[in-house]
């Protein structure tokens, strides 16, 4: 398995974290926009597409750097993410809509929550599909569901 990267870019006052995988595809982004606002690919559809050139890569940071980052903007929502995982408890089935798709996987939106299915099914974009979870991931405050 390929290391991951982690990079900085900037484009016109927005700015842009992005952790890549071993093959150079863009798996978490943070953006900042230039109001200020913070963006996170685990809740809105905003991760960069396609391969990454290394030309294009203009500045490497640490995975402490992303990470550190990352779990500040995740921090304020945090009280919302433990009541989710107490109101869908593994092993329950969910019903989701198709809204993105993902190196990961299949990105599902629900009324409440957010989960990430890897399976074989291979689903249209806004179909709704029902599913069970089958972990959490705390990193990207998704269910894991198959």
């Amino acid at each position: 398995m390929l290391d991951k990267k982690y990079i900085y870019l900037q484009d016109e006052g927005d700015k842009y974290w992005i952790e890549l995988d071993g093959e150079n595809y863009a798996v978490r982004q943070i953006s900042r926009d230039t109001c200020g606002r913070y963006h996170l690919s685990c809740f809105e559809d905003c991760l960069a597409e396609g391969v990454f050139e290394e030309k294009c890569i203009e500045k490497i940071i640490s995975k402490n750097e992303f990470q550190e980052l990352w779990y500040s903007c995740l921090a304020r929502f945090s009280k919302q993410w433990k009541s989710v995982k107490t109101k869908y408890k593994i092993g329950s089935n969910v019903l989701g809509r198709v809204e993105y798709y993902y190196p990961q996987g299949i990105i599902l939106k629900g009324t409440d929550f957010t989960a990430l299915y890897r399976g074989k099914n291979n689903y249209r974009l806004h179909e709704e599909v029902s599913v069970r979870i089958v972990k959490y991931d705390d990193d990207n405050m998704w269910f894991v569901v198959e």
